[in-house]
């Protein structure tokens, strides 16, 4: 073979791996963007299935809430327990409705220094700083204006809070992991046998002493718009007992507290806490006072600020 020959087929040579490599490089970027396009196309997947049990749990605990207060507001209210159970099957689901009406908690707005200091006494820990208790409690509902209303401010700021109590109503029972010198201990033990919705003035009456008294009046929240889940259907700040607005209009059943439990046809669990009243005058059959999902939390939370 002459070198003309040779020379010509090393050439050839380096040209054909030239292009192998060019191939393998083209290759190498077509399995990249076909790997990039799969995740995209996983990820848009479980982002769509995310979204659609997410509706379709919205849905389930929305219809279970509807369907609880359409029994309860069916029941004569003189016949209708205070607390129970109701079962539903919705779709392929399981929902099951915890309920209890809201007058059988204290209302922290309502209640008097004597009523308090009773409750906190058998609640809260003993006698002994039950009075001190209720005492920091009705400091922080105290209207601005007055000595005390002012001393009190002035505690909080030497104890180094960047918040000052609220002197007015309660707006959620939360509020009281915020009012000074209560033992969080003490504000656990007693956060579910309280409320703001509920209207009691005193603690001893019905649910504990069982004499059947009538609770006062507790009014109703923002309604919840048609067709929106109820989550965007929580009462605004004042939309509380006392606190004028829809509170007129005539009540078919008094505010009540719900836990929703669903189970889905695949055994995932959703949960959800409602507060919900019904009315008979107004724009809806129900307004829902206090919507929290079970991812919701609440705990002490340190120097907030208002």
């Amino acid at each position: 073979m002459s070198a003309c020959d040779l020379s010509r087929k090393n050439a050839q040579g380096s040209r054909d791996g030239f292009v192998l490599i060019a191939v393998l490089w083209i290759l190498a970027a077509l399995a990249g963007l076909i790997g990039a396009y799969v995740a995209y196309a996983l990820t848009m997947a479980q982002s769509a299935d995310f979204y659609l049990r997410r509706v379709e749990t919205d849905a389930a605990l929305s219809g279970a809430l509807e369907l609880a207060v359409y029994d309860l507001t069916r029941m004569d209210p003189k016949r209708r327990p205070p607390a129970g159970v109701l079962d539903y099957l919705i779709g392929g689901a399981h929902a099951q409705v915890r309920y209890a009406s809201e007058t059988l908690r204290l209302d922290l707005n309502k209640a008097s220094l004597e009523s308090l200091t009773s409750f906190l006494a058998e609640k809260g820990g003993g006698r002994a700083f039950a009075e001190r208790y209720a005492q920091r409690i009705i400091a922080w509902r105290e209207k601005p204006g007055g000595q005390s209303a002012a001393m009190e401010d002035l505690s909080y700021r030497a104890a180094g809070v960047t918040y000052l109590p609220r002197h007015g109503a309660f707006q959620s029972v939360e509020e009281l992991w915020d009012v000074r010198q209560i033992p969080a201990d003490v504000v656990a033990g007693i956060m579910p046998y309280v409320t703001v919705y509920g209207g009691r003035e005193k603690w001893r009456d019905e649910g504990n002493d069982r004499s059947g008294s009538a609770p006062a009046d507790a009014t109703a929240g923002a309604r919840a718009p048609t067709g929106a889940p109820p989550t965007q259907a929580a009462s605004a700040p004042g939309s509380q007992p006392g606190s004028g607005g829809a509170q007129e209009e005539e009540q078919t059943l008094k505010p009540t507290r719900m836990e929703i439990r669903v189970i889905d046809s695949q055994g995932r669990v959703s949960t959800a806490e409602v507060v919900a009243i019904g009315t008979r005058d107004g724009d809806a059959p129900y307004n829902v006072l206090l919507w929290r999902g079970g991812d919701d939390s609440a705990g002490p939370r340190d120097n907030r600020r208002r």
